[in-house]
């Protein structure tokens, strides 16, 4: 060590103040923490910021490892090491398991890092958004809210423009769900090391004069848009699981995931056949009391669609149907709502149709299970970042309920028991794929449920299901009471992935807040309309209330009565 200067150079003083910076940078993960960053002997721009999380850090015991443009043998990196061991003597190395901390710029080291190991990156530009936005004022605001919506509507300009995300290097991540942090120019395909990494990460930028860290063990995953996948359940309801107050030993796997996802517990269907509820579902346009939209080609290419707002968000879409998918004009809706895609019965081959409605739901499931299988498997899909939607649509739980299964004495349940298991097996199987961790499992019923047996069309239970989102890109776990219906999914989804969602008149967005909150929904002789203060039914061929409950009897009958007139008006337009 030259005698000249103080061990590594810095002062004390100084070394102490960006040793508290790394501090509160550990604390809070992905926050950028100010520094008063020092003057060196080397031109900033040149790895000064990552020079001096080094110095300060650095022991006499320590091994040091400096690579730039992913090489030891690099002039930066060469004289970054030279510099070090001048003031400081440390033991140098080019290997990666001998080095106890690792200064770098373009590339982690392909060997797994120790828990006793320290990775320090040398930053030029460290704020994410600052190709959005020239004020540091307003990032700081932007981060502060959580607003990261130009960065979201650059990876979607992308995938438009070109049909994937085309940034290579200093891909953003988000750390902790909270902070969206500029992980220094390391390529893309480095990303994923820093994902619950053993070491201690720290980033420096000398001339913006930040420090921010991945403390060990964070969870640190790269921007894209989430897959998403609807798993549609023939004829389910609330009574069917425990957790919404139903049936103990049916719905096993529901109840279990529901302990692990969003589950919206004031959830109702909006009809009473399966025609209806997929328009509602995955079109958020209302079922009508006495016709079906479905089996009017000319109207149905006129509503919004779920498939088609993905679609043209660079998703690419596929449907999976045992059953006959021209029945009720079904694939003609499907193809006209945006699915590239359809998966049905005539797919199969005829030893698999062995069901009343095609193809058993546990050969359905494993047919999607491997086409995402393939993709995983599939090198040259590796690195694409076009996000899928997919649909599942099951059909086994419908009468006469005749299922490969034998759990329960009822047969009913037991159809619907089967179901549940089907889904529990391709969930388990599905969390070992990686297209789990970016993906959104959204499990909702077709229409009301087929269980109780005799609960009639004017009781507000008979139309109470179960709306349960998973998946890796879920947070959860969260219960969700606001009241809300089949309809109200397009609104909420399309919300969370921030794609606009204005063209579904009839749709809102259960998380908003300031969304008005309620279920609505039709049979053929009469119409619901369910908020907090007031339950009602209104029976349309008596032409009188025979459901009227809550704190506010009767609000709803003048709304239902608007809601549903506006619904016949929108029809007659289109």
């Amino acid at each position: 060590m030259n005698p000249e200067y103080n061990f590594a150079f810095l002062d004390e003083g100084s070394k102490r103040e960006i040793r508290r910076s790394i501090l509160k940078a550990v604390a809070v993960p992905g926050y950028q923490v100010p520094f008063g960053s020092r003057e060196l002997p080397i031109g900033r721009g040149w790895g000064t910021g990552g020079i001096q999380l080094t110095l300060s850090l650095i022991g006499p015991r320590d091994v040091l490892k400096v690579i730039d443009q992913g090489s030891d043998d690099s002039v930066n990196a060469v004289n970054i090491k030279k510099f070090i061991n001048l003031c400081s003597d440390v033991a140098t190395t080019t290997d990666s398991t001998e080095a106890t901390l690792i200064q770098t710029r373009h590339r982690i080291p392909e060997e797994p890092l120790r828990n006793d190991q320290l990775l320090v990156f040398q930053v030029p530009l460290p704020e994410p958004l600052r190709v959005i936005e020239p004020s540091e004022e307003a990032t700081k605001l932007m981060h502060a809210e959580a607003d990261y919506t130009g960065i979201w509507l650059q990876l979607y300009e992308s995938i438009m423009k070109y049909g994937k995300v085309t940034i290579a290097t200093e891909y953003p991540v988000t750390v902790e769900d909270r902070y969206v942090m500029n992980p220094s120019p390391i390529p893309k395909y480095d990303n994923p090391r820093l994902h619950e990494s053993e070491c201690l990460y720290l980033f420096g930028a000398g001339r913006e004069k930040k420090i921010y860290a991945i403390p060990p063990h964070t969870k640190v995953v790269s921007l894209a848009f989430d897959d998403v996948l609807f798993i549609i359940m023939e004829s389910f309801s609330s009574w069917l699981m425990t957790t919404l107050g139903g049936e103990p030993g049916v719905a096993v796997q529901l109840d279990s995931l529901a302990q692990e996802g969003v589950l919206f517990t004031n959830f109702y269907a909006n009809s009473f056949r399966t025609d209806r509820g997929l328009v509602a579902i995955l079109s958020g346009y209302p079922a009508q009391p006495t016709t079906s939209i479905m089996k009017y080609p000319r109207k149905t290419q006129s509503i919004p669609a779920i498939a088609g707002s993905l679609k043209n968000a660079g998703y690419r879409t596929k449907y999976y149907y045992g059953g006959d998918a021209d029945f009720t004009n079904m694939r003609s809706y499907l193809m006209s709502s945006g699915f590239e895609d359809i998966v049905a019965d005539r797919d199969f081959p005829v030893s698999e149709r062995l069901s009343k409605w095609g193809v058993h739901d546990h050969l359905v499931f494993r047919r999607l299970l491997d086409d995402l299988k393939a993709e995983a498997a599939d090198s040259t899909l590796a690195g694409r970042e076009t996000p899928h939607f997919r649909v599942l649509q099951t059909s086994s739980s419908h009468e006469p309920f005749e299922v490969p299964y034998s759990r329960l004495a009822n047969e009913r349940l037991n159809a619907f028991a089967y179901t549940d298991s089907c889904i529990g097996d391709f969930v388990k199987q599905f969390r070992r794929l990686p297209q789990w961790k970016n993906t959104a499992v959204v499990l909702v019923p077709d229409h009301l449920g087929a269980y109780p047996e005799r609960i009639g069309n004017l009781e507000t239970g008979r139309y109470r299901i179960p709306l349960l989102i998973v998946g890796g890109a879920v947070r959860g776990p969260e219960r969700i009471g606001v009241y809300g219906s089949q309809q109200d999914i397009a609104a909420t989804l399309l919300a969370q992935l921030s794609i606009p969602h204005g063209e579904f008149t009839f749709s809102k967005d259960m998380l908003n807040p300031a969304s008005p909150h309620f279920a609505f929904f039709t049979v053929p002789d009469a119409f619901g309309f369910l908020t907090p203060d007031n339950q009602l039914i209104f029976n349309n061929e008596a032409d009188a209330i025979v459901v009227d409950e809550g704190p506010k009897k009767g609000q709803n009958l003048s709304l239902g009565q608007a809601y549903l007139q506006k619904l016949y008006d929108d029809i007659a337009k289109r």
